[in-house]
């Protein structure tokens, strides 16, 4: 359902509406749960990428999607990553 929910609001709104990315982040979810760690990771950032253009890195939408590029890193066990040095 998540692949279908996000299919559907890419083609009626867009990559970057907040809804379409809403369903890219809960699609990087679960994939994390499922452990595909990689592909999480890829709509994850994916994600940041279209709040960042579309709302600037300092809106709170763009910082909640970042945090969640950084749990899937985590989730990934890419620390270095989610906390760099």
């Amino acid at each position: 359902l998540f692949e279908e929910t996000l299919k559907v609001r890419r083609g009626l709104l867009g990559d970057d509406h907040p809804k379409t990315l809403e369903s890219m982040l809960n699609m990087a979810a679960t994939y994390g749960e499922v452990g595909k760690h990689d592909r999480a990771v890829s709509l994850a950032e994916e994600a940041y990428k279209h709040a960042l253009a579309k709302l600037g890195a300092d809106h709170p939408f763009a910082l909640d999607t970042l945090t969640a590029v950084a749990a899937r890193y985590r989730a990934a066990k890419r620390f270095a990553k989610a906390v760099p040095h």
